[in-house]
């Protein structure tokens, strides 16, 4: 197990520069695919009202009860996160902590880590993945879908996405420990990924999803045979 934990975390962070250049250039055919899935594609306006009205009750709720106190729910989701990460990299979880007197928190595990377990928490959504694999057994067992699954969606997306402005700040150690410079490169593309994979769950739910990374490739593939063209005609 150590010897597996040490080669993924190597193997990880030999990912980190490659895999930040790929998002900072990817954020066009990603802007692409997002704009046909949502101009073309996209029918299920229903199931998008909910989540819309769950993302705005959300906002109402920050901006009235959440902002103004020290929030340990934020802070707990946070470290779960990082904790999440630890373990899908095989690393044993020591401690998890959050303070109910200030939006201070800690998670401690075996291992050196990787930059993937410090900046999972601003662009992985866990209380909407948790909402969605519950919302789905659920559906599963009931034989039908789950009326209140999207508005739950649209508020903890909603909540995430507060969550994450209010986390980001010039003295975050996170952010720090990975450099602000691959923050800025790899996080802007992640966050519009995991927002535009949720809203494409609750469109279409897994074929959504599925449709929508089929989109990606296409348009990835377009860009780089353009650039590529471009490229070799000025040479």
């Amino acid at each position: 197990m150590i010897l597996l934990r040490n080669f993924l975390d190597n193997l990880i962070n030999l990912t980190k520069w490659p895999l930040a250049i790929i998002f900072f250039f990817g954020i066009i055919p990603l802007g692409q695919t997002i704009l046909f899935y949502y101009q073309k594609v996209i029918t299920n306006w229903y199931d998008i009202s909910m989540f819309a009205i769950g993302f705005a009750f959300m906002v109402a709720c920050w901006i009235f009860l959440i902002q103004s106190k020290n929030s340990i729910a934020a802070t707990l989701e946070h470290e779960i996160t990082h904790a999440l990460f630890a373990i899908l990299t095989f690393h044993k979880v020591i401690n998890i902590q959050a303070s109910w007197e200030n939006t201070n928190g800690s998670m401690a595990f075996k291992g050196k880590g990787n930059w993937l377990i410090t900046i999972a928490p601003y662009f992985f959504p866990t209380l909407t993945i948790a909402f969605i694999f519950i919302g789905g057994v659920l559906s599963a067992f009931l034989g039908k879908q789950i009326s209140w699954l999207d508005i739950a969606l649209g508020v903890t997306i909603g909540y995430h996405f507060l969550a994450v402005l209010f986390e980001i700040h010039r003295e975050q150690t996170d952010l720090k420990k990975v450099g602000w410079f691959f923050s800025f490169l790899f996080l802007p593309s992640a966050n519009l990924l995991s927002y535009s994979l949720v809203l494409a769950f609750v469109d279409r739910g897994i074929d959504g999803v599925v449709y929508f990374f089929r989109l990606l490739s296409y348009f990835a593939k377009i860009d780089l045979v353009n650039v590529y063209s471009y490229l070799e005609a000025f040479l």
